[in-house]
């Protein structure tokens, strides 16, 4: 797995720590930001689960200042629903179940 990034090695765009702050105070749960010089998409994240210490911002290095619009993009999208109203399906085989029983007729 590749090495977690110190905020402060990359310089974002005030907008991209914008949403980043915001989705670490609607959760309560700090974001991890990973280098992943790999990924098929300049940015994405995902969110913390109950069981999980912090939400994980995979970018792919360089100072492309797209990757900061997919940023706040994918922090939008983490807090879309708003803090725990997702559900996390791999959470246990019950959730699971109420899901399920919840969008089949």
């Amino acid at each position: 797995m590749p090495e977690p990034t110190r905020r402060g090695s990359r310089e974002f765009l005030p907008s991209a720590n914008q949403a980043l702050a915001e989705l670490e105070e609607a959760t309560g749960k700090p974001v991890l930001i990973v280098d992943a010089p790999d990924l098929k998409v300049l940015a994405t994240i995902r969110r913390a689960g109950p069981e999980d210490s912090s939400h994980v911002l995979r970018i792919k290095g360089g100072e492309n200042r797209a990757a900061d619009y997919l940023i706040v993009f994918e922090c939008l999208m983490a807090l879309r629903g708003g803090p725990g109203t997702q559900a996390v399906l791999r959470s246990s085989p019950e959730v699971r179940r109420q899901v399920i029983s919840a969008i089949v007729p």
